[in-house]
């Protein structure tokens, strides 16, 4: 399980599972160790980043989304090269 960002927004962890399937690109965030529970945040074809609401989202504070997705978009392209060396065949999410 690849560990992207630490100390995000100060108190997140940004990572993926390394056996994603066939899901488009997306990360994962939590405040405490990776789970099944933690929110997932697709990245857009358009450079833009969505917080999936059927991903559990037990842990990050109610409220985050939006400033998790903004500041998900800033990092777009480091985080989907980096989700491309584990899925290589990955795509996008269609906006």
């Amino acid at each position: 399980m690849p560990t992207e960002l630490r100390g995000f927004m100060g108190k997140y962890r940004v990572h993926f599972w390394s056996n994603e399937g066939n899901d488009p690109v997306h990360v994962h965030v939590t405040k405490s160790i990776p789970s099944a529970q933690d929110a997932r945040f697709w990245l857009y074809d358009d450079g833009s980043v969505g917080y999936d609401p059927k991903s559990g989202n037990k842990t990050i504070d109610k409220g985050d989304e939006t400033a998790i997705e903004k500041q998900l978009a800033l990092k777009h392209a480091y985080l989907h090269s980096r989700y491309l060396r584990y899925h290589p065949d990955a795509t996008l999410k269609k906006r």
